[in-house]
């Protein structure tokens, strides 16, 4: 009622009758009630600059419990001058993206060494958006392919894969693996046979897939909290395809998960507040096995044929180790990288969940963060990651292959591996006579595909014409999912080896019609019989 912004009038009343009563009590004489009468006082309406806002919310939401700031000075580890171009990348690259359907935006500097956050930022457009309201860096947004570093780094730690392993790109290589899930790249297409250091780099999702089943999904799952990814603890509530990015993280917890990663593997949770003290150092992975991916995320060369040579990834003089991600419908964009100094992470995309228009994450989120990225190196001198450590071995490979040269090797390159994992063999058993790449039985229906554009053959049956059940695995052991109805719960059958050759199934000698198993509990024999022998594997089914 006495607001003297809204009802100036009743202030003034309301002032004159307090002098008025002061006198009364004899507090002021009749000369100073009337002098303060006179020259009541101006209330100007003036507020105070909002500096920083989801900096300082930030703040409050992760350095105090129920938000609750305690009365004191409390020194930030804002960097009052980052905060600004934070801000001002975010506000330019909307402008930029007005016609894109893209109306909010996030983006978090941390210091690699300390995690302190140097930069908080949250922006939307001007259209009447009521989700400006919110703090875009710290709401949960699908990961996309931002998670697939730490998956390969899992693999690679537990010495499942290396750099140079060969992980099948092609339609049947995961639902030989899992069934019933069948991801495609983003260009939807199938590359065949990938190294691993192409496929990250390059983020293609099936041998992302194949590479967590081979380091071991549960395991790999469980390790995302200890990297700060906080979120849905249960592995069933996304299944595999939490390696392509359905499961949900924050943008401040995802950019403090890549610091950790510039640091050696070593825990790097964000710190808001200079008084607080440091984590301790825990460690997340070997150092060298960290090494590793940093160093074929900064590898323009791997990325290439996704993104192009020096494309806005490349930042020319300063080798940044940098990932994108895009979740399904195009709805989230992330662009996370690090140098020696900083991690920058920006996300761009709708927090009501509209799809953006289709604009690619190159053209999004990956101009605010070179931008930022930019103004690092030059503002704050942010040194470029430095070459491969000398506790990761070098060798010479045969490109296509991933193996040790052969005399039929076309293309030799350099690998890194963790010690005692480089290859031993050559990859003699990889070219036929003629020089023509062969595969392994696990790659026919790709051979026999469209996607198959470098002539690959398949490779001959081994020696006797050995041949393998390869899916399902011989000793498999399978649990019905008491949610999912019987009629999917199915295992697809394939033969290693078998090449063009017609096969015949049958579970405990009754013959199939299909390649296809419906799960039933209990112990099965499940036989493939071919003109050129067969092969039998035995599988256990328990029900829920």
């Amino acid at each position: 009622r006495h607001n003297p912004w809204r009802r100036p009038e009743n202030a003034l009343a309301k002032y004159r009758r307090s002098l008025a009563r002061l006198e009364v009590l004899g507090m002021l004489t009749a000369a100073e009630a009337g002098r303060l009468g006179e020259s009541p006082p101006a209330v100007l309406r003036a507020l105070p600059a909002d500096r920083a806002p989801a900096f300082v919310d930030a703040l409050r939401r992760e350095s105090f419990p129920g938000g609750r700031v305690p009365p004191g000075r409390h020194l930030t580890t804002l960097d009052a001058e980052l905060q600004r171009e934070a801000e001002a990348v975010l506000d330019a690259q909307l402008s930029a993206l007005a016609k894109e359907d893209v109306r909010n935006a996030a983006l978090v500097v941390l210091d690699n060494a300390t995690g302190d956050v140097l930069a908080l930022a949250s922006a939307h457009t001007e259209r009447g958006d009521a989700t400006g309201a919110f703090n875009a860096a710290l709401v949960p947004r699908q990961a996309g392919s931002t998670l697939k570093p730490f998956l390969y780094l899992h693999a690679f730690d537990r010495r499942a894969i290396t750099a140079a392993t060969l992980l099948p790109d092609t339609p049947d290589a995961v639902p030989l693996r899992f069934p019933g899930y069948e991801p495609e790249n983003y260009g939807r297409t199938f590359n065949g046979a990938v190294r691993a250091r192409e496929a990250l780099a390059r983020s293609l999702n099936v041998p992302a897939v194949v590479a967590l089943h081979e380091a071991g999904p549960r395991s790999m799952f469980a390790a995302l909290p200890r990297w700060g990814l906080r979120g849905e603890p249960r592995l069933e509530d996304h299944g595999a395809g939490f390696a392509l990015g359905n499961r949900q993280v924050k943008p401040l917890d995802l950019a403090a998960a890549y610091a950790s990663l510039a640091r050696g593997a070593r825990a790097a949770p964000p710190r808001f507040l200079l008084d607080a003290p440091p984590a301790p150092p825990a460690a997340l992975a070997t150092p060298a096995a960290a090494a590793l991916v940093a160093d074929i995320l900064a590898d323009d060369r791997a990325r290439s044929a996704s993104f192009g040579r020096r494309s806005i990834l490349h930042l020319p003089g300063h080798r940044c180790a940098v990932k994108t991600g895009t979740s399904s419908s195009h709805r989230d964009a992330w662009t996370v990288g690090f140098d020696r100094d900083h991690t920058v992470a920006a996300w761009f995309g709708n927090l009501d969940g509209q799809v953006m228009s289709g604009s690619l994450t190159v053209e999004t989120a990956a101009p605010a963060w070179a931008r930022m990225m930019r103004h690092l190196a030059a503002a704050r001198s942010s040194r470029p990651l430095p070459g491969a450590p000398a506790a990761l071995a070098r060798a010479s490979i045969d490109l296509q292959t991933g193996t040790r040269p052969c005399p039929a090797t076309r293309e030799t390159g350099v690998e890194l591996f963790l010690p005692g994992t480089a290859p031993a063999d050559d990859g003699a058993s990889y070219y036929a006579e003629d020089g023509a790449l062969q595969l392994p039985g696990e790659y026919a229906a790709w051979v026999r595909s469209g996607h198959n554009r470098i002539g690959a053959r398949l490779r001959p049956p081994a020696s006797g014409g050995e041949l393998a059940v390869l899916s399902p695995r011989d000793g498999a052991h399978f649990r019905l999912d008491p949610l999912l109805p019987r009629g999917q719960q199915a295992v697809p059958l394939a033969l290693d080896r078998g090449g063009d050759l017609a096969v015949q199934w049958s579970v405990n000698d009754v013959p199939l019609e299909t390649p296809l198993f419906p799960l039933t509990p209990g112990t099965h024999r499940i036989t493939g019989r071919t003109d050129r022998g067969s092969a039998t594997a035995t599988i256990t089914v328990e029900a829920d």
